[in-house]
């Protein structure tokens, strides 16, 4: 929360007074859209073979004979205990997400692919009721299209490159404690568009059935604006978002006459590249007031295999494990980060089932509880930190 809630005879509840500045810190990326990748333990970048390749690697666009269309969704339920109150009381925060994508790539030439998909890139969100009727709610979310031409140097040798233009949204609320001793709701949204990102893949088969993929993913920068519900009324406001540059390989190999397919997957993310603290203002009638917050966020990386095999062609079983950690470091956790732990593990799950030109996918997802005790923190929010979350996923796709 900005400095402006510390005027005379108002304040912050708590240590509810930097929630607003944590909220918009780097925002985790979600990992798959497809049921496929995400019952292949969210590997892709080596086997992708439809209109999801925009994602994991535009490369294997070339994949495509002719078309494909793909539409999926996606519902994850979050759970956060966090110390929102103070170092020795724990609040839950709950949080349920629907949210879907679409993507379509056509063959224009034999050597040349162009696709096109719509789907949420990053976000982080939770909510904490509070014991005097008021909440503490924070949701950060970027969302992004991805227009991608692909192109066969060699039968063996893809390339692969998407411009990718995005939006992102902030709402944050917090109470503010009035000096008559009533409580003022504040909301602050805010948002934006950028037009400046990309990403570029690569994808060699030495031999027929191996496949090896390297993406890259630039980051994206965003500088929002919007309002403030203050209790001096609606203030103009404006912050920062970025999300972070990211490597991927992978080595995807085909056996048992293609009926099995394991995939191995590495991927990093640099979050230490981008601006390390976020500058939030309000523009007051007595000139602009701005806070300082140091996130500092790091880099966080991930460890990923998956197998997929097909029973008589027509019927797919999955399975997926994702080693990873968190890119909150330890003096930084907030109620809306995600807990300082150096690893997580999310196994995963999926089916399949063909007819004819189009595929039916599902998946399901769970990441572990897991904590981390903190004993103190640049943002006050010192005390025990856990989090879980589960997600499914369903999508129809379409290859001819």
């Amino acid at each position: 929360m900005p400095k402006w809630f510390h005027l005379p005879g108002r304040r912050a509840i708590g240590p509810l007074a930097m929630l607003w500045c944590r909220a918009a810190a780097a925002t985790p990326e979600v990992l798959a859209h497809d049921a496929r990748s995400a019952g292949i333990g969210a590997t892709g970048v080596a086997f992708a073979d439809d209109a999801s390749a925009t994602q994991h690697n535009p490369a294997r666009l070339q994949a495509i004979s002719h078309a494909s269309f793909v539409v999926g969704l996606t519902v994850a339920a979050a759970h956060q205990e966090a110390p929102v109150l103070g170092p020795n009381q724990k609040s839950t925060s709950d949080i349920v997400a629907v949210f879907g994508m679409m993507g379509g790539a056509y063959r224009l030439t034999p050597r040349f692919v162009l696709g096109l998909s719509v789907l949420p890139a990053s976000g982080s969100a939770g909510r904490y009721e509070l014991p005097n009727g008021t909440e503490a709610s924070a949701a950060v979310w970027t969302a992004e299209a991805q227009l991608a031409v692909s192109f066969a140097l060699l039968d063996n040798l893809w390339l692969g490159v998407v411009y990718r233009p995005s939006y992102v949204r902030q709402d944050i609320k917090t109470p503010t404690s009035l000096a008559d001793g009533s409580i003022f709701q504040s909301k602050t949204t805010l948002d934006t568009f950028n037009f400046v990102g990309a990403s570029v893949g690569i994808y060699y088969e030495p031999i027929r059935g191996t496949g090896i993929g390297f993406a890259y993913r630039s980051r994206t920068s965003h500088s929002t604006s919007g309002t403030a519900d203050t209790p001096q009324g609606s203030l103009p406001a404006r912050s920062h978002v970025a999300t972070p540059d990211k490597f991927n390989l992978g080595v995807a190999q085909r056996l048992l006459d293609d009926t099995l397919l394991v995939s191995i997957e590495g991927s990093l993310a640099m979050s230490p590249w981008i601006d390390s603290a976020t500058t939030t203002t309000l523009d007051t009638p007595n000139g602009p007031i701005s806070q300082v917050t140091v996130t500092n966020d790091r880099a966080y990386w991930e460890a990923k295999v998956g197998g997929e095999y097909w029973i008589e062609k027509h019927w797919a079983v999955r399975a997926g494990l994702t080693l990873g950690n968190e890119n909150t470091r330890l003096g930084y956790a907030s109620p809306f980060s995600s807990p300082p732990v150096d690893l997580t593990v999310t196994p995963s799950v999926g089916v399949g089932a063909k007819f004819g030109h189009w595929m039916v996918d599902a998946a399901s997802a769970y990441q572990f509880g897991r904590g981390a005790h903190v004993e103190s923190t640049v943002n006050g929010f010192p005390g025990d930190y856990r989090a879980r979350a589960v997600s499914g996923l369903l999508t129809l796709r379409y290859l001819y």
